[in-house]
């Protein structure tokens, strides 16, 4: 987990709700997360796949009746586990 996680985890003072806004999904908010290693795995994946992944959603992301749903929720990676979104309860 990166040290701004990390740090996030530790300022958590109650538990907030999650708006399913899909913003956690974007790849700036994940890239901004990632080490370095996750970073330039994520780059290589876009560059394959011939997106630009300044301007691509996580490819898992899915809009269903206006609510973000996470194709692969149950098996996503761990630094989406630990994502802390500061938007929830505003």
């Amino acid at each position: 987990m990166t040290q701004k996680l990390k740090n996030l985890n530790k300022t958590k003072t109650k538990i907030k709700q999650c708006r399913r806004c899909g913003k956690c999904c974007q790849s700036q908010t994940l890239l901004e997360l990632c080490t370095e290693e996750e970073k330039n795995l994520f780059k290589l994946i876009y560059k394959i796949m011939g997106k630009d992944i300044n301007n691509t959603p996580c490819q898992y992301l899915e809009f269903r009746m206006g609510i973000a749903i996470c194709k692969i929720y149950k098996d996503r990676p761990q630094f989406c586990r630990d994502f802390y979104c500061e938007n929830g309860n505003e």
